[in-house]
């Protein structure tokens, strides 16, 4: 017979009567006589309805092609809900042919009814299934589970995430074969933006732990791999993972519990098990990071070879149970640290302040290298962005107009650069820069009719910005970070340099735009340093001490100093005795070792950071020797009661903890579904 062609009409999978299920909460479309067509598409009968929507069998008029056509039920007043509708099905339809995904055909909008057309597929849904039979046989599950992580790698590379894969959206054909269906919540990666981003979107018994609390984390592959799991999971055994009295409750198991193995509700084998488990991870880490790799294991338990998914054992459960508490286990670790620490400081001598030192470096270290890294790595994706964007049509490099405004507006409410442009091969330059507070716009050109130049200053306060026109003469052909771009396959970085009117130091993160393999033109990102700088000056490291960035050929990037672009005689000293080149330091450990200037004693340690893709600092950290030993005494009745109070605080945290959090996630959750913020 011919199935219902889509989830939508899903009804719910085998539980226990106290689980309320995924579709408990979704209230049907209201009923009423079938429209006569959509579009192209003529309506011959209804095949199912669901939370989601309807779906109708059809004919289109033209081809005489029966489909099905999946719609909401009713007319959407919102017009970005429409166009969002659309969007998706556009989408998936990139998926084009393939043998385990429901083809979509077209996707509009009819008498303000929007609507999905894609193959019939006729059999059975998994769902309909495990109805009828309770469960399935593990050889049969383990082949539906390949096929169907086969389809989700294939929309995966295509840049699509399903989002709400169970067991009512896989239907078996008659040929016995295992269809993927209902992309309707999918979500396609290579947009710009998401616009369910802060909601929870899919089927709660299905979904994964990110999917459940947005804040977790970006819902990506890994959250399919979830899904899939689950999907095998229940059917495995006849059950899923998790069952609750209310929607609230199982979402809050999802986000917090352990699911219980498989082989505790059904006789299926070790391995099958550990690869459900491991789909099953809380931590998207640790899951299967492609559904290739979960196929692939499955795979090989097809075959009877091991899969690469093991049980993990009492020490394996242990370790992902402290992965998920993370700031417990900081909390045990750090004071666990300060014992040892304390312990050392009253077994050794003077070797027990050197250790301090490189104390105090590593801890500088990972602050500045997080500080660096929040600047500089927004620069690749952006860069890469606006190539693809201009790649694709979608970015205007050659209206200046427009280009200005999309510059403008990204630079005001984006990444915090101080510059983005963009300069091609006739000496047209378009950018924006962020001064007090306002975005100024440079547009100059050069043709025929000589040199121009035109300075737009946008505020909000002001209803429409004020321009200007001048005759600077700006050629970005002659520019450094234009010849670096066209020089470089990817994104390219110039050395430190002294910005304009003597305002400190700044650097450039530019890439090329290439036209069949031809440069064109290139993008740039820039930055003035001075906040490093400031970050740099702010940082405790005593009366004297202090912090300076150098590029990878020892330029400075940003010392204590704002205006300061040459190295003070201190750095001199310090960067004459440091073992080997700036290029040639570690990223893991810092390297410690001591000069003498003005007849004092210093010490100094020096650490590479990457922050961004093409781009290696290093930070060097100097510091008065006196002011690291200091006085034995004090330094050892402070470290003891800063063990007492930290022993103290951990004690507190501890208990509080374990309540605090379970309340909190259990309010975020009833707030999200009485907000509208979950999406069934």
């Amino acid at each position: 017979m011919a199935a219902k062609a889509d989830a939508t009409a899903d009804v719910p999978d085998p539980r226990s009567a106290t689980d309320t299920g995924p579709e408990a909460s979704a209230k049907p479309p209201p009923t009423g006589p079938p429209p006569a067509h959509f579009g192209a598409y003529e309506v011959t009968a209804e095949l199912g309805r669901g939370g989601m929507g309807v779906v109708y069998r059809a004919v289109h008029r033209s081809l005489k092609r029966e489909c099905a056509v999946k719609t909401t039920g009713r007319k959407v007043q919102d017009e970005r809900a429409l166009e969002r509708f659309v969007l998706e099905g556009q989408a998936v339809a990139r998926l084009g042919k393939h043998a385990h995904i429901a083809q979509v055909y077209d996707a509009g909008v009819s008498g303000g009814i929007p609507y999905i057309a894609m193959e019939l597929v006729s059999g059975e849904s998994l769902g309909d299934r495990l109805r009828r039979a309770g469960k399935l046989p593990e050889r049969e599950t383990v082949e539906i589970g390949y096929k169907v992580a086969l389809a989700l790698d294939h929309a995966h590379r295509h840049g699509i995430v399903h989002r709400d894969v169970k067991p009512g959206n896989v239907i078996l054909g008659d040929d016995g074969e295992p269809q993927l269906l209902d992309f309707g919540i999918a979500r396609d990666l290579t947009a710009s933006a998401d616009d369910d981003a802060g909601i929870a979107v899919g089927t709660p018994s299905y979904m994964a732990p990110e999917q459940a609390d947005p804040r977790r984390g970006p819902v990506d592959a890994r959250s399919d791999v979830y899904a899939l799991g689950a999907t095998l999971y229940a059917l495995g055994t006849g059950r899923t993972a998790f069952q609750a009295a209310s929607v609230s409750d199982l979402l809050f198991q999802v986000v917090t519990e352990e699911p219980p193995s498989p082989m505790a509700f059904a006789e299926v084998s070790c391995d099958f098990a550990a690869i459900i488990l491991k789909a099953l991870e809380k931590d998207p880490a640790a899951r299967y990071q492609t559904a290739l790799e979960m196929a692939d294991d499955l795979s090989r338990l097809s075959a009877g070879v091991p899969p690469r998914a093991r049980n993990l054992g009492p020490i394996g459960r242990l370790l992902r149970r402290a992965r998920r508490h993370p700031r417990a286990l900081a909390a045990i670790v750090g004071f666990a640290a300060t014992v040892v620490l304390m312990g050392a400081y009253f077994a050794v001598t003077t070797g027990k302040f050197e250790a301090l030192w490189a104390d105090v470096v590593r801890r500088t270290a990972r602050t500045t290298a997080r500080e660096v890294r929040s600047r500089f790595q927004p620069a690749v994706p952006v860069l890469e962005e606006y190539r693809g964007l201009a790649e694709a049509g979608l970015l205007p490099v050659d209206d200046q107009e427009l280009l200005g405004q999309y510059l403008a507006r990204r630079l005001r409410h984006g990444p915090p650069f101080d510059w983005i442009s963009y300069g091609d091969e006739r000496g047209k330059f378009t950018g924006a820069v962020r001064r007090d507070g306002e975005v100024i716009v440079n547009r100059s050109w050069r043709d025929a009719a000589g040199v121009g130049h035109l300075r737009e200053v946008r505020d909000d306060a002001a209803e429409t910005p004020v321009r200007t026109s001048d005759d600077w003469a700006y050629d970005p052909r002659e520019r450094p970070w234009y010849r670096l771009a066209l020089e470089s396959d990817g994104v390219a970085w110039t050395p430190p340099y002294e910005w304009a009117s003597g305002q400190g130091s700044g650097i450039t993160a530019t890439l090329a735009l290439r036209d069949g393999g031809r440069p064109v033109g290139a993008f740039t990102a820039d930055y003035h340093l001075g906040s490093l700088s400031e970050f740099l000056a702010g940082l405790d490291l005593g009366p004297r001490g202090r912090a300076y960035l150098l590029a990878r050929d020892g330029g400075l990037l940003a010392g204590p100093e704002r205006s300061l672009m040459a190295p003070d005689p201190l750095l001199r000293a310090a960067l004459g005795s440091m073992p080997g080149a700036v290029s040639a330091l570690g990223e893991d450990e810092p390297t410690p070792f001591r000069f003498e200037h003005d007849g004092e004693s210093w010490m100094a340690a020096a650490q590479a950071v990457k922050p961004a893709e093409g781009l290696l600092v290093a930070l060097v950290v100097i510091v008065p020797e006196d002011e690291v030993t200091g006085d034995v005494r004090r330094q050892r009745t402070r470290a003891a009661l800063a063990g007492i109070a930290l022993a103290l605080g951990a004690a507190l945290s501890w208990i509080g903890l374990a309540t605090r959090r379970r309340r909190r996630l259990r309010a975020a959750i009833h707030d999200m579904r009485v907000s509208g913020a979950w999406r069934p």
